[in-house]
């Protein structure tokens, strides 16, 4: 197992930054859309009712500026908070005070850490959709501490590219939420 995992990451450090960032958005949707088939699944099978709109708060209303708003702090304020406070500092931590980290430690602390700071407060019967919830950003979570180590290893813009990464994703979920909202009201 630990091969492997070796071998991985010497075929990724292989990768051209171009590539890796491609790869790493890919690795997002792909992620993205399996978790919200799971939350489909899950909705159905246990009746939560999570997708019905009775289930938004009724003062949430759409307008243009509030969604322009939304998307540009979710796309970039958001993504640059995080990367700051989930990658770098904690990849800081492992780098100057411990002075030999193990990366998959690293990459395990950021993704927990960070999979607690999206986590919504759920009533007892949405633990089902909290946890399905908590894994997906905690794999997310890993996805970013993973793409900033790598970049960081390839002395490349790691900071930079790993909030772009993320600010993509934010980017485009974000949309679609909006979209949503649109058509819906």
């Amino acid at each position: 197992m630990l091969r492997r995992m070796v071998v991985l990451r010497l075929q990724l450090m292989r990768l051209s930054s171009r590539r890796l960032v491609g790869f790493t958005i890919l690795l997002f949707f792909v992620m993205a859309f399996l978790f919200l088939g799971i939350f489909v699944v899950a909705d159905s099978i246990f009746n939560l009712e999570f997708f019905m709109s009775d289930n938004l708060p009724s003062d949430l209303e759409f307008t243009f500026v509030g969604g322009v708003v939304a998307l540009l702090v979710s796309a970039f304020l958001f993504p640059l908070l995080e990367t700051f406070l989930f990658q770098y500092l904690v990849f800081l931590f492992f780098i100057k005070f411990l002075r030999k980290g193990v990366p998959i430690i690293y990459m395990l602390i950021s993704a927990i850490i960070f999979g607690f700071s999206h986590q919504a407060v759920w009533g007892a019967s949405e633990f089902i959709i909290g946890a399905i919830w908590w894994v997906h950003k905690v794999l997310i979570g890993l996805v970013l501490a993973c793409v900033y180590y790598l970049f960081f290893k390839k002395k490349s813009e790691a900071f930079l590219l790993t909030w772009f990464i993320h600010g993509m994703h934010n980017f485009v979920f974000t949309s679609i939420i909006l979209f949503s909202q649109c058509i819906s009201s």
